[in-house]
């Protein structure tokens, strides 16, 4: 079994959790208004100053739940796959990488000891935008010649699999060095 850097429902999982922020922050924020407007009669008073700070947790959990709206995670049949090649092998289920400029997601990420395989289930709209932000990405790493986009819709994840099959990783420290250059662009 491969190892497993993220679950392959980590996009489902996060938006809960920023959704559960967001309500409690926005509860708590307007609980605290309105209990100063019901005590004091009048919105000029400390619990006013108060919700006010709140809005600061309010606009974080809502600005993180937002921003990860547009983003699924990928094929639990195709997580299952790759989870099944040989323990030398590092999976990264539903990656977000990101940098100054734009961000980029693949359904999921696949280290060898030589390459970078990131691998989307379908064709998303905005598929060269996405591959553009991911090649400066890795660019700004030093890791531009190590990269290889893989479609699934057009047959080269079954190609992939087996080709990596008969192939073993060999320098694991190389493969270490490829997850920690992407760990730091990971959101």
């Amino acid at each position: 079994m491969a190892k497993v850097i993220q679950e392959a429902d980590y996009i489902k999982k996060r938006k809960l959790k920023y959704f559960i922020r967001t309500s409690i922050s926005l509860g708590i924020m307007l609980g605290i208004f309105i209990s100063g407007l019901i005590l004091t009669k009048t919105r000029n008073n400390l619990f006013t100053l108060v919700a006010i700070l709140c809005t600061l947790a309010v606009a974080q959990y809502g600005v993180q739940y937002i921003s990860i709206i547009p983003y699924k995670d990928g094929s639990l049949e195709v997580a299952k796959q790759l989870e099944s090649l040989s323990h030398a092998y590092v999976v990264w289920n539903s990656a977000l990488f990101g940098d100054q400029k734009g961000m980029a997601f693949f359904d999921h990420v696949l280290f060898s000891d030589t390459h970078i395989y990131c691998i989307m289930d379908e064709e998303y709209k905005n598929y060269n935008k996405n591959i553009e932000n991911m090649k400066r990405i890795v660019e700004q790493k030093g890791l531009k010649d190590n990269i290889v986009f893989i479609q699934r819709t057009k047959g080269e994840l079954n190609q992939l699999l087996k080709y990596l099959e008969n192939k073993e990783v060999k320098d694991l420290e190389s493969q270490k060095e490829f997850i920690d250059a992407l760990k730091t662009a990971a959101i």
